[in-house]
């Protein structure tokens, strides 16, 4: 260390620098690493604003969270934001509730709900109206009636808001008068516009899945209008692109456009794509997009078509650069970096990418990865070959080649700088395909905890030394996509019992409901399960189930669905059953 490095103690920074470093952080993250620290830490904790959530945290640190809330009611002042889900491990909504109400938090300004299915309309609306100072509400995989909702609000102050669906009046939402972003899971073009159509205030508009719901024709004659909207996401549509101009005709003021659609590939010269955005986006400024399509054979000039394209849309990408994934009838085209949070890569594709671009950080926004390999093309084995081994051309693309069927070798290629990936899905992998592919997989993507597979990949995987060890240690949640039904179905639960001894969330089907006991007490680190039992009677067996739990000392909360009553849902309160 030089003579003029200095090296100071956290401790000792002043109060203003302190407070800056812990916007960075979570509520959870700062008591657990600065309680108790000291007395001055102990005082300054509880009185800067503080971000709630229970994502990816034990449920015992949670529960040791609330316990201090409970004893220390003055710190739910100091919560500004506060995240509950079912959907974690770490605190439910519903054993939430049974030790706070909402109004005891005078200070909450941002509030999320996700998998509140249990929710009523009436349940709500008083959440609502108990926090005042509410500016963002997001409501995420939710059955509430929000026609009851939307027709009793009157002025609420929410600037920012997330729903799962829109009423079916639209127009109720202009009771929202500062309302600037909003996102909505589904919605359908018609919708779209009503929304725009309705809320003047509107600069951030993002959906997450543009339906195509059978729609009148004649309910597109909305008055002529435009909208002051600045930022559009589509994550995911059916639409073709021309639907789309449909949309983007009434946003002149767009600054920013995010797309994933449908598209085809040469279906806009350079010079079509320039009077699109002249014409419809003049103050556009960036465009982030990725275009799925299928075409019935390489073009010759690939990268040609790449390049063109690239071009003429480069004053609206920016610094970023394009690529792709082809294969002989299917593709996807996409701005780098990519700026969606899922990727579906189905095996026979070849990558084109730019030899310039660091690929680092391609992917990095990455967190639900998904692989296909029941649907593997075969290709001319003369057709790759002249395609590979012609003369050097000055190309600014390089080409990887994935063959069918894929290899572990074949994994470097397809998952390169997928790292941040936490949800991989292989539910379409062939019944052929080796386990080693799987392992090599997830060699490559190592923050990966959350796993969706058939039974199938399942039995194949338990019978791998080396997969099985990794998916004890790295595997927290499980969802299995088809039954368990098999002559080997009770071998099958015990080698997951035995295997997935970290296992915290499982989603899966089975026949009888002896298997919801077996899970439920063989699975020792087991929060949160779902499951769907065919053979099984809800009103005669519920019960009995229920009572039989608790008598053997589990602590447990069972749901029921009313539109699937095969479908039981458990949360286990492991603190209080395990002591």
């Amino acid at each position: 260390m030089t003579d003029n490095q200095t090296v100071t103690r956290f401790e000792l920074l002043p109060n203003e620098i302190l407070i800056q470093c812990f916007q960075h952080l979570d509520a959870l993250q700062i008591f657990s690493s600065f309680d108790q620290l000291n007395s001055r830490f102990n005082e300054l904790i509880r009185c800067i604003p503080l971000h709630l959530h229970f994502r990816n945290y034990p449920h015992s640190l949670c529960q040791r969270f609330c316990d201090e809330m409970l004893r220390n009611p003055s710190m739910r002042e100091s919560i500004h934001s506060l995240h509950l889900s079912n959907k974690d491990e770490g605190m439910w909504i519903e054993f939430f509730l049974e030790m706070f109400a909402f109004e005891t938090f005078p200070s909450l300004q941002s509030l999320t709900l996700i998998d509140a299915y249990h929710f009523n309309h009436s349940a709500l609306l008083q959440m609502l109206w108990s926090v005042p100072s509410l500016q963002c509400f997001h409501l995420k995989d939710s059955n509430i009636d929000l026609n009851e909702i939307f027709s009793q609000v009157r002025r609420f102050p929410i600037r920012t808001l997330t729903l799962p669906r829109l009423s079916r009046y639209v127009t109720l939402l202009q009771y929202f008068v500062p309302l600037t972003s909003l996102t909505i899971e589904t919605c359908n073009r018609y919708q779209l516009l009503q929304v725009l159509n309705a809320i003047h205030t509107l600069k951030y508009l993002q959906i997450n899945n543009l339906s195509r719901e059978a729609e009148e024709s004649d309910r597109y004659d909305l008055e002529k209008f435009t909208h002051s909207l600045q930022h559009l996401v589509i994550n995911n549509s059916h639409y073709r692109f021309n639907d789309i101009e449909m949309i983007i005709v009434h946003t002149p003021d767009l600054r920013r456009l995010t797309l994933f659609v449908d598209f085809q590939f040469n279906w806009f010269s350079s010079d079509e794509w320039n009077h699109w955005f002249h014409t419809y986006l003049p103050r556009l400024q960036i465009f982030k997009f990725c275009f799925r399509f299928h075409r019935s054979k390489y073009p010759s000039n690939v990268e040609e078509d790449l390049t063109a394209f690239q071009n003429s849309l480069q004053p609206y990408i920016r610094h970023h650069s394009i690529e792709c994934f082809l294969s002989s009838c299917r593709g996807m085209i996409y701005t780098v970096p990519y700026a969606f949070s899922t990727f579906k890569f189905h095996a026979g594709m070849r990558r084109f990418h730019h030899t310039t671009i660091d690929g680092e950080n391609t992917f990095g926004r990455v967190r639900q990865l998904k692989i296909c390999t029941n649907e593997v093309e075969r290709y001319d084995y003369h057709h790759y070959r002249r395609f590979s081994h012609r003369e050097p051309r000055r190309s600014p693309f390089n080409e990887e080649y994935i063959f069918e069927p894929l290899r572990p070798d074949d994994i470097q290629c397809i998952i390169e700088n997928f790292s941040h990936v936490k949800h991989l899905d292989v539910s379409k992998f062939s019944r052929q395909q080796n386990p080693s592919v799987l392992m090599e997989i997830l060699r490559r993507t190592p923050h990966v905890t959350s796993l969706t597979m058939t039974s199938d990949t399942l039995i194949s995987s338990l019978e791998n030394t080396e997969l099985r060890q990794y998916l004890q240690r790295m595997i927290r949640k499980l969802t299995i996509t088809n039954s368990l039904y098999s002559s080997y179905e009770n071998n099958i639960q015990w080698q997951l019992c035995v295997v997935f001894t970290n296992l915290q969330q499982l989603t899966c089907t089975f026949r009888e409901e002896r298997y919801v006991t077996y899970f439920l007490t063989h699975l020792p680190k087991l929060i949160r399960a779902q499951f769907t039992v065919t053979e099984w009677n809800q009103s005669s067996q519920a019960l009995s189930l229920y009572a039989s739990l608790r008598q053997s000392g589990m602590y447990i909360h069972m749901e029921y669905s009313e539109n699937r009553p095969e479908q039981i849902t458990c949360w286990i309160n492991r603190e209080t059953t395990d002591n």
